[in-house]
């Protein structure tokens, strides 16, 4: 969930600045090439960047969460998961349901287009193939497929519409309009996006209309026809239209005076801006913000939660909102009523001494319920509702000293590089992390694992 949401974040991030950088500098350019490219190599570049591990370039590392090694190891048995239904979990949710939705409206649309093909018979006008549709339409095409209506237009008028809609086939100017569909679907919320869609299309048209125009056909002329084509009919937005709303601006385009190649510096700065700038986002600094902002949204409690029955006292739950996967709880949260095992610092103490303790010293508290938690120290502790274990910043700080020291094992080789750290190991390539201490330590690695054995096995092994 959380690579999700970070996955999302940096990805409309990236395509919210390609939309303004292009708001701000290309709109008014004449370059309509270059704006496809921009936008197709754009598009795919937000999308991918994220996975292209930018910051290792760099020679950075990510940083591995803190690893504690505690007095004693705690051996979870038969695990309940406490589930608890985060503002994360409804952002997701409500996200996942508008991509089915869109995908949905998709499936429609693609059904609509085969539908109009079914009534629809291939035939030849001059040099052009073509697909006659038996109703009243606005010209489009899809993919190699001009569909027309021919009755619908006088003779003048079909010599510039099959021109422009061959320049829209040949020019394959359909993946450009499936690419912004599918990016609407997966960030619909985004309303960058949707204005990123529809300046798609409206380049698609200025570029298609300087190319007809480029072949001699007369200007006037043309924009007549684009005007006597503007008649009520079946359309799609996943189609190239010959015609559409923003007809003025389109004829305005056409008028307009080519743009010097001087602004061609735009694009040549822009380009290596927009790279820098993903590259900006995956830097561990910047990557560290976005991470601690997804948290804070995962870590935000709707008070939805499930409990299991070790948890409850009489009829009423005991409140569980920190982060549950790792089970820490506030003190405040404690039911003192409920037969608990209580330890500081992973010593077992009565309830009367863990009441004593000054929570100005403790780092965390934690909690495990009945059948999830064993103590080598403590026999009977099948007897007990639940495990609550507090661990001070003393123990913390000394923890975190020892993990320094530590014999790092990875994939069975012993690093003996004192400059390792867990840093040096991507996160998202570790399958697994085991944890030797003392004389379990020493009895397989001798003398130099006396401060502990940090053994790492990476997915790429275990495969």
């Amino acid at each position: 969930m959380k690579e999700t949401l970070i996955y999302l974040l940096q990805l409309n991030l990236l395509l919210s600045f390609i939309y303004l950088s292009y708001r701000f500098l290309l709109k008014e350019l004449t370059f309509y090439k270059l704006n496809r490219i921009y936008f197709l190599t754009g598009i795919s570049y937000a999308t991918l960047f994220p996975f292209l591990k930018i910051n290792s370039w760099f020679g950075q590392h990510i940083q591995l969460p803190e690893v504690e090694i505690t007095e004693n190891i705690i051996f979870p048995a038969n695990n309940k998961v406490m589930a608890s239904y985060t503002f994360a979990d409804l952002l997701l949710t409500i996200i996942a349901i508008g991509i089915c939705l869109f995908f949905i409206k998709l499936l429609f649309q693609i059904g609509s287009l085969l539908r109009l093909h079914y009534h629809s018979q291939e035939s030849r006008w001059k040099q052009y193939l073509y697909r006659h549709v038996f109703f009243p339409i606005l010209p489009f095409s899809f993919f190699n497929k001009i569909y027309i209506h021919k009755e619908q237009h006088p003779e003048e008028e079909l010599y510039d519409i099959f021109k422009h809609e061959s320049i829209h086939v040949h020019g394959l100017h359909t993946l450009d309009i499936l690419m912004c569909e599918i990016l609407v679907i997966f960030c619909w919320y985004n309303p960058f996006v949707w204005l990123m869609r529809k300046t798609v299309h409206q380049n698609l048209e200025y570029l298609t209309d300087q190319q007809v125009l480029n072949k001699g056909t007369d200007r006037q002329a043309y924009q007549y026809s684009l005007l006597n084509t503007a008649k009520q009919g079946y359309s799609s937005e996943i189609s190239n239209h010959f015609n559409f709303k923003a007809l003025k601006k389109r004829i305005a385009m056409m008028n307009k005076k080519r743009s010097s190649k001087l602004e061609l510096s735009k694009y040549i700065l822009l380009f290596p801006f927009i790279i820098l700038v993903g590259a900006g986002f995956t830097v561990k600094k910047v990557e560290k913000n976005i991470i601690q902002a997804v948290d804070f949204v995962q870590k935000t409690d709707l008070k939805y939660s499930i409990y299991p029955e070790a948890f409850t006292s009489g009829n009423s739950y005991t409140r569980v909102q920190d982060t549950l996967k790792s089970g820490k709880i506030n003190l405040n949260q404690i039911d003192f009523n409920n037969n608990y095992l209580y330890t500081i610092d992973m010593n077992v103490v009565s309830a009367d001494q863990f009441k004593k303790t000054d929570p100005h010293l403790l780092d965390y508290t934690t909690f495990n319920p009945k059948g999830t938690f064993k103590l080598p120290s403590v026999d009977n502790y099948d007897s007990y509702d639940g495990l609550v274990s507090v661990f001070t910043k003393k123990h913390t700080a000394k923890s975190k000293e020892k993990l320094k020291k530590a014999l790092f094992v990875l994939d069975g080789e012993i690093m003996n590089d004192e400059k390792f750290t867990a840093e040096s190991v991507d996160p998202n390539s570790i399958e697994s992390m085991e944890i030797l201490k003392d004389d379990a330590a020493k009895a397989v690695y001798g003398e130099e694992a006396k401060d502990g054995v940090i053994i790492i096995t990476t997915k790429k092994i275990n495969r």
